[in-house]
């Protein structure tokens, strides 16, 4: 049996970055599926969409044993295991015959990895040309120049010698190459915008040296701190930014976030807030729609106004076979316009219902103003409270029926965000952005698309003279100052780890805009914008369409609608559903 379409979803037309992988459902009967995967995916993934593909709904990601190898060398995989070469034949595992097969298991302690039986591909004990090489191949792969191939090549032989024969690591000296290892693979999936694989692999290099006193552990681990620290900045994780200055003594950082903040502070065009009622208690707004407030907390203290609007059942029991849409409004809504027949129907059309986010001094939030500064930041602390807040609910984390993230306008750059650093394996059900925002802080990246002058003055209030409706000159020129700095930090680390590229880092080392936060997304995505629209105009949608280059993707615009008529398109309408349908 060969499925016709990729169990884990890529974009057609952009193989590079992905490889073949077959899984053996059944030995005797010779039942055998194929498939195209993303570079740096999870094995999770793999179970996930092999439950969904599932035509009688029974099977579970429990259910499911993924092994590789043959007889006399027999590994399962446990669901955290990036997929690599040695993974291009997988078989389906009984439970009957768990016991004859080992677990590559990780050593948290040290950051090590180890396996019962051995395998052919490079070890860490191995000798130190063949590291060399493999730092080497990767230098070139992070260049200006390189191709995905490239990258490819290089995040799979970095991969095979972590994840190898990866005996129990005890020493420290092998725990200095895990963590010089891990930095690299770090850059090549920040090269290649995979950054929550590189947020995970930088900070996976400074676990593994935690207790290491050896002589070279202090500057591996400086440098593992140093590209996490540019990392956090290019993405404006400013609380973590900070307290990886604070560890290094970087001073400078201090100062230009300072000035970053301040100017995006002074931003307060942008936002139209608006404070709702907070119903703590659940209420039944819509028929057979129960809605209940939560506030979820920010890191400085602030309480950010959650809305859950979920449908129910007989008894009042939550559906949650459907997909559930988590929600980041526009700057002229709150959480309450997520209730309106005329907005919640469409966007539930085939789904269980939503979870709409609000901004700080929006809707039932408290404790703070709108502010752009900590506008990812917050949507950072939505997400790391949701899990405890389903719990508390009475609610499954992860949502049974797949998890969707939304973004509107403003709410865009929180969606989109929150999809390049936290991945499609988080928002399995894709991602939708209606009449979102591009850009992109990258060498050469083209201005903003902007509306009439006289449209925004009149829809969405304006800058000062001569600046763009979407940010200020004050505020661009301290993230290019933030970008540079970054740069630097980031050149110092890779040539630190062996792997510094002839040409530097400046190329894909600079803050993040929308458009840069989406060219890694590897998952569906679902972009919605009106075509005249008057305020944000359709430019950029096309743009973000471009920029999504590893997505399933989907662009719709409305055929003579704007801003403010979008969402009573039949166009809209259809795609929204088709979209949550999974189709």
């Amino acid at each position: 049996v060969v499925f016709a379409s990729p169990l884990v979803c890529v974009h057609e037309a952009s193989p590079a970055g992905a490889m073949d992988i077959s899984v053996l459902l059944d030995e005797d009967l010779g039942l055998e599926a194929s498939m195209h995967v993303p570079l740096g995916a999870h094995v999770r993934a793999l179970k996930e969409e092999l439950c969904r593909r599932d035509p009688t709904s029974s099977t579970r990601m429990e259910d499911i044993h993924l092994g590789v190898g043959s007889e006399g060398r027999r590994i399962l995989l446990l669901d955290d295991e990036l997929l690599t070469e040695r993974h291009r034949r997988l078989q389906l595992v009984p439970d009957d015959a768990l016991e004859a097969w080992a677990t590559c298991v990780e050593a948290p302690s040290s950051g090590a990895y180890s396996t019962a039986e051995p395998s052919d591909a490079p070890s860490l004990a191995a000798s130190a040309s063949c590291i060399e090489a493999l730092l080497a191949e990767a230098a070139e792969a992070l260049g200006p120049s390189a191709d995905e191939a490239k990258g490819d090549a290089a995040v799979r032989g970095i991969s095979a010698a972590l994840e190898g024969p990866a005996r129990v690591v005890d020493d420290g000296a092998a725990a200095a190459r895990i963590a010089r290892l891990h930095v690299v693979r770090g850059f090549l999936f920040w090269r290649w915008s995979m950054l929550h694989r590189s947020l995970e692999d930088f900070v996976a290099a400074r676990r593994a040296l935690d207790g290491v006193d050896i002589a070279g552990a202090d500057s591996i681990g400086r440098c593992a701190t140093e590209a996490l620290l540019a990392l956090r900045m290019c993405l404006s994780q400013w609380p973590g930014a900070r307290e990886l200055a604070g560890e290094l003594g970087a001073k400078d950082v201090f100062v230009l976030v300072d000035k970053w903040s301040a100017a995006a502070q002074r931003m307060q065009n942008l936002f139209f807030p608006q404070e709702v009622d907070f119903q703590s208690d659940e209420v039944e707004v819509l028929p057979g729609v129960a809605q209940r407030d939560v506030r979820l907390p920010a890191v400085d203290g602030a309480q950010l106004g959650v809305r859950f609007l979920l449908r129910c059942g007989a008894g009042g029991t939550p559906d949650m076979s459907k997909p559930l849409v988590l929600c980041f409004h526009g700057e002229d809504e709150t959480v309450e316009t997520y209730a309106a027949p005329e907005v919640f129907g469409p966007l539930t059309s085939y789904a269980s219902g939503l979870v709409v986010a609000g901004f700080r001094g929006y809707g039932c939030s408290s404790g703070a103003e709108p502010s752009l500064a900590m506008l990812r930041v917050d949507g950072d602390s939505v997400c790391d409270a949701l899990p405890r807040a389903f719990a508390d609910m009475g609610l499954q984390w992860p949502w049974p029926g797949r998890l969707a993230l939304y973004g509107n306008s403003l709410g865009s750059r929180v969606a989109c965000y929150i999809a390049g650093t936290r991945g499609a394996e988080v928002f399995d059900a894709g991602l939708i952005l209606e009449s979102a925002w591009c850009g992109s802080y990258a060498p050469r990246a083209r201005p903003l698309p902007e509306p009439p002058k006289h449209m925004a003055l009149a829809a969405m209030g304006s800058n000062a003279i001569g600046d763009s409706r979407f940010g200020s000159h004050e505020l661009l020129v301290a993230s290019v100052a933030i970008g540079r700095l970054s740069a630097k930090v980031a050149a110092a680390a890779a040539s630190v780890a062996g792997a510094g590229p002839v040409g530097g880092v400046g190329h894909f080392c600079h803050m993040m805009g929308n458009e840069d936060l989406l060219q890694g997304f590897g998952g569906r995505l679902l972009l919605l914008h009106g075509e005249v629209d008057h305020v944000i105009p359709a430019e950029h949608a096309r743009r973000l369409c471009d920029a999504a280059r590893a997505a399933t993707r989907r662009l719709v615009l409305a055929t003579g609608k704007r801003y403010d008529s979008l969402r009573s398109s039949p166009q809209y309408l259809e795609a929204l559903r088709v979209f949550l349908a999974g189709q």
